[in-house]
């Protein structure tokens, strides 16, 4: 039986004792003011004995002859522990997409440092990243995404805000960020010579269109049920998760390749502005929860 189930057993059996022990009060005290109401004097040895005849049958008995609680607590408690623990364990809540992140990945076999995003169990993109430089680490472990927000322009309500910058770094762009824990987010790069190496300050570094992917899915599509797990550099947590997807080796690579090449087509003010196509693909900003991301925060659109 899982921990919270019998969290729950423990919390239902104290609640039931306290409504029972409530019930057993309550009920003799409106014996004593239906008494009173009568004109008669409920005496302390009158009060004592129905307290006594209540604890020894386990029910009330007022002077009509009616018992209001006809089972004991324990007897309350004991039937409905036996009912939860016959109802079959809740499924937990599920995740609708998660970013499985391998860093430095090279004895898997792989080149360059790479991301998986899946939604609703289905693999949806795969992504070339960048992530802690030598003596720059990226946290690993399994994180829950977190959107940021902020409030619109003319005081309107937060919405998710994609026009992130470092405080610590310059002022340097983390548009389309989510964060992964503290200071360390999954953002766009101006650095696309570095996608697919150690090169990061500490962050996940994707392009603009991956990062700009990855955001909508969070924000539009699964309504922020999103994780994050940061595999470290050949470990076998690595491994598994990666032999676990069944993926053919020479298709993720050139899936990976494909991510990188989008890269390198664009132009050096396009990697350095706030979004760009994919080859061959029209350039479509995401909403931000249904807004207009420039216009909501007073931003200027290319």
């Amino acid at each position: 039986m899982s921990r919270q189930r019998t969290s729950l057993i423990d919390s239902a059996s104290a609640l039931l004792v306290l409504a029972a022990s409530a019930a057993s009060a309550a009920g003799l005290m409106a014996e004593v003011r239906a008494a009173e109401g009568e004109g008669q004097e409920v005496t302390p040895a009158e009060w004592a004995t129905e307290m006594r005849q209540a604890e020894a049958d386990g029910s009330l008995s007022f002077r009509d002859g009616t018992r209001p609680l006809q089972s004991s607590p324990q007897d309350l408690v004991d039937e409905l522990s036996s009912l939860l623990r016959s109802l079959p364990d809740a499924p937990a809540a599920s995740t609708r997409a998660v970013l499985e992140v391998f860093k430095d990945p090279k004895a898997l076999s792989i080149p360059y440092e790479f991301a998986l995003l899946t939604v609703d169990g289905q693999l949806s993109k795969v992504f070339v990243v960048s992530t802690g430089a030598p003596g720059k680490y990226t946290i690993e472990g399994s994180y829950s995404l977190k959107i940021p927000m902020q409030a619109g322009t003319h005081g309107r309500a937060p919405k998710p805000f994609p026009w992130l910058r470092s405080s610590k770094y310059q002022n340097s762009p983390m548009f389309w960020g989510l964060q992964i824990s503290g200071g360390y987010f999954a953002h766009s790069t101006p650095h696309y010579g570095q996608l697919g190496r150690r090169a990061s300050m500490g962050c996940v570094r994707l392009s603009h269109p991956s990062a700009m992917d990855l955001f909508d899915t969070v924000v539009n599509r699964v309504d922020g049920s999103a994780v994050v797990h940061i595999y470290g550099s050949g470990s076998r947590e690595a491994r598994t998760a990666l032999e676990s997807k069944g993926l053919d080796q020479a298709w993720l690579v050139q899936q990976i390749q494909n991510d990188l090449d989008d890269a390198h087509a664009v132009t050096t003010h396009d990697y350095g502005g706030v979004g760009h196509a994919r080859r061959g693909q029209p350039l479509v900003y995401p909403s931000c929860d249904g807004v207009d991301c420039f216009e909501y925060f007073g931003k200027l659109k290319p």
